[in-house]
């Protein structure tokens, strides 16, 4: 073991409902030990890996559930999540000491850099804690060869938002009125393309005549593109592929009303014209095939949200936003933990991509890099509230 390291790595419980997902794993945690971290784990009911596997690791100290959140502050520390902590009124209250201030570092996915909903309350947090505080957000941390270590995820969001797309579309078609899609459950992508498999069988007997579902991907040759093909693909399913070439004309784009179900996977970085919107959809007349819309992207709420036609995300219990009646209806889907359906696999893929740069924490520029973007971001907060 390497001796005179004086940093500490704390995982903690995640708090988001159906979060099971977890960025380190027990073989992280004995080879951040072996560099001479001293790592703590929260116990967890829901994590995926089980807190059985965690004390089997020689030097990990377990803590009680949610215990980071009463640590005074220490500049040596890093606490590592996975999601924000609900709603932004909660997770500023859990994120806050008792005078409403963030005094430790911490790394998760906080999304709150792209206008969204209740930025302001989060970032004012850390704000309060001068300094002491500081977020690393995963959707701003590359390592050195310049991978964001976010879009680990992306391979799983894709594969599970085309598979609820394509279950919500099935259901339509077996189901007809105002039915709502039943709640997401956990499972492994063989179980989810196997359940697709019957259901667009069962939509093929009811309806003999009936084509299967062209699945239009947004952002088809990135990483969530490519989990968005890969499962369409295994349910034997065409996939109309959309990337940089395809939309540098910039939109609306009306060819998404001819998919019967769009995928929308890409990253969102600045304003861009809307892909679809609430007037092509009611112009359409009839002419419609679109009967389905997942947004994986999922920012409904942000000024960069290219899919201006709903406003607020789904849930695990109810995944499906109905945004238009009659006998074409357009359903969407917009859960912002969609990768958690696969959380075992999701979580091993994450961990293999986030270790690295724990084991080089804090030396790594890599952790500097997303510090500045934080900073930047306090600063335009800074700035918003002197102009009001």
């Amino acid at each position: 073991m390497t001796t005179g390291n004086p940093y500490k790595i704390w995982l903690r419980h995640e708090t988001k409902a159906k979060e099971q997902r977890v960025t380190l794993t027990p073989d992280g945690c004995a080879k951040l030990i072996e560099k001479g971290y001293s790592v703590t784990v929260e116990k967890s009911p829901t994590r995926i890996i089980p807190d059985a596997e965690y004390e089997k690791v020689d030097g990990v100290v377990m803590a009680e559930t949610n215990a980071w959140r009463g640590l005074p502050h220490d500049d040596k520390l890093l606490i590592v999540g996975l999601k924000e902590l609900g709603t932004p009124e909660e997770h500023e209250g859990i994120l806050s000491a008792a005078d409403g201030s963030v005094v430790n570092r911490h790394t998760y996915f906080a999304h709150v850099y792209k206008g969204q909903d209740g930025w302001e309350q989060v970032l004012e947090a850390y704000k309060k804690g001068n300094e002491q505080g500081l977020l690393y957000d995963y959707e701003y941390l590359w390592n050195q060869n310049k991978h964001n270590v976010g879009a680990a995820m992306s391979p799983f969001a894709g594969f599970v938002g085309s598979a609820q797309g394509i279950r919500a579309w099935c259901w339509q078609m077996l189901h007809e009125g105002d039915s709502a899609l039943p709640q997401i459950t956990p499972s492994t992508k063989a179980k989810i393309v196997e359940d697709l498999k019957g259901q667009l069988k069962e939509v093929a007997e009811k309806y003999p005549d009936q084509s299967p579902p062209k699945v239009m991907v947004m952002g088809a040759l990135g990483r969530c593109g490519t989990g968005a093909r890969e499962c369409a693909h295994s349910c034997g399913l065409e996939t109309i592929d959309w990337d940089m070439e395809e939309t540098k004309a910039g939109g609306p784009f009306p060819q998404i009303l001819d998919a019967d179900i769009f995928v929308n996977c890409i990253l969102l970085q600045g304003k861009m014209p809307p892909f679809l919107t609430k007037e092509m959809i009611d112009g359409a007349n009839g002419s419609r095939k679109l009967r389905v819309i997942s947004d994986v992207s999922c920012d409904p709420t942000s000024e960069f949200n290219p899919i201006p036609v709903y406003d607020h995300i789904t849930s695990w219990e109810k995944p499906t936003l109905r945004v238009r009646d009659g006998p074409v209806p357009l359903d969407v889907i917009s859960v912002d933990n969609l990768p958690s359906v696969l959380a075992e696999e999701a979580s091993y893929a994450f961990g293999d991509v986030l270790l690295p740069l724990l084991l080089e924490y804090p030396e790594s520029s890599c952790w500097e890099d997303s510090a500045k973007i934080y900073r930047e971001n306090i600063e335009k907060l800074a700035s918003k509230k002197q102009k009001v």
